[in-house]
């Protein structure tokens, strides 16, 4: 929404004066802005670190889970899975176990494997597995760019749910994953979108994965819950994001 107008006028003229600015004091004492544009860098930098530093202090996942919604009872609805698949052939039987061992109602999945025209490696290798009922293989039309987005947005355009969730072909969700996101919508029906926790396997990873793997923890334990709880916009990943009332 806020990007949806683009700039104000009050916004384009002061970038037009803070450049104009710039540009002759670059021509003045070009020693003095470098100086002065680092100096704000770091400022900027120290003041990103302490503000993440806090959040983790402050965050808690435990903390913010109110109450166990486990013992609501509900009419479980239809639940849409749309998975954007490109060039992933090899990921296919994972990805059908990890359907298949979902907790959810099978009858009561709809599923949308999005497959770009002409990746028939891909296609053949949905064949050879076994999936959920309910399970449909949409191949998008010919277009560019062959992107991720692009793939989502046909394929929701054709989901029948009442809850739509986005999943990587490389994931491999808990089974109670998507029985756990229905209970919280029906616990707060204000609720609008859930968020599973990414966490990286990483028994036999490199220096730089186990690290990457700390980085999604803190990220998941601590900084989002700490933003949950203090009412801040929270940041979406691009798969385990659980919406209700798209359709």
């Amino acid at each position: 929404m806020s990007a949806k107008t683009g700039l104000h006028e009050a916004q384009t003229r002061f970038i037009g004066q803070l450049t104009a600015i710039l540009g002759i004091g670059g021509l003045i004492a070009p020693g003095a802005i470098l100086a002065c544009l680092g100096g704000l860098s770091l400022v900027l930098f120290t003041a990103i670190i302490a503000y993440r530093l806090a959040l983790a202090l402050f965050g808690s996942s435990r903390a913010f889970l109110l109450t166990d919604p486990a013992s609501l009872s509900l009419l479980l609805p239809k639940y849409t899975i749309l998975i954007a698949l490109k060039d992933e052939a090899a990921c296919m039987p994972q990805l059908s176990d990890s359907l298949m061992s979902l907790e959810y109602p099978r009858h009561l999945l709809d599923v949308k494997l999005l497959l770009e025209t002409g990746d028939a490696a891909t296609k053949d290798a949905i064949h050879a597995q076994i999936w959920p009922e309910g399970t449909e293989v949409l191949v998008l039309p010919p277009g560019r760019p062959q992107t991720k987005p692009r793939a989502l947005n046909y394929g929701l355009a054709r989901a029948k749910g009442a809850f739509v969730t986005v999943y990587d072909a490389e994931d491999r969700p808990n089974p109670g994953q998507l029985m756990e996101a229905a209970r919280r919508f029906a616990w707060d029906p204000d609720l609008a979108c859930v968020q599973a926790p990414l966490a990286g396997s990483v028994r036999f990873g490199s220096w730089l994965s186990r690290h990457w793997a700390l980085e999604y923890a803190i990220q998941f334990n601590r900084l989002m819950p700490a933003l949950a709880r203090l009412g801040m916009p929270i940041p979406l990943g691009g798969t385990s994001n659980h919406f209700r009332g798209l359709m």
